[in-house]
């Protein structure tokens, strides 16, 4: 990332790859790949390797994002029961 008093560093300092960012936010490169492509998280592909900029992943990481499968509704039955109910 940016230098602490703000100034940049070396070009290295200013980007990441994929695994990088996983380990930052403590998520799988997969998740951060299908932000990527979501458009969810900006970076770029150069030679087939995912690059992003540290102000970026900055801005990713302090956006808010819901974890895991959303909760079921009351009254509302699994897959499984809908089908064994119907026979």
């Amino acid at each position: 990332m940016v230098n602490g008093d703000g100034a940049g560093g070396s070009l290295a300092d200013n980007f990441y790859t994929t695994a990088t960012v996983a380990k930052l936010a403590g998520v799988d490169q997969t998740f951060v790949r299908r932000s990527l492509r979501a458009g969810r998280l900006r970076g770029e592909k150069l030679g087939g390797v995912w690059v992003i900029a540290a102000d970026e992943v900055d801005r990713w990481l302090r956006t808010p994002r819901k974890r895991g499968r959303p909760p079921r509704q009351a009254g509302q039955l699994p897959m499984v029961e809908l089908l064994e109910n119907e026979g």
